[in-house]
């Protein structure tokens, strides 16, 4: 990957500088983590509106998949919470 320029006020140039020196990384290695993690609090995101659009818009579909991971989840015996326990807000 090559590198490139971004025009940035100084002050955020310098507030991410000084990040950047307290985690003792470069500032492109701090751009590209903090670019990593916005890409993924944006799915996930997108990820919990289309589960609210999908229980708001079919609830008993919605009420089924939830059921059905919980049957994975004892089947699978992983130990880990049920997936119901994830969006408790839209259980009905």
């Amino acid at each position: 990957m090559s590198d490139t320029t971004i025009k940035v006020d100084s002050g955020v140039r310098d507030r991410l500088r000084a990040v950047a020196h307290r985690r003792h990384v470069t500032l492109g290695a701090l751009l590209d983590s903090v670019s990593r993690d916005l890409e993924r609090a944006e799915r996930m995101k997108e990820i919990a509106e289309q589960y609210e659009t999908y229980a708001r818009e079919d609830p008993a579909g919605f009420r089924a998949e939830i059921s059905e991971s919980h049957d994975w989840d004892q089947l699978a015996g992983d130990t880990l919470p049920p997936a119901r326990n994830e969006y408790p807000d839209l259980q009905r």
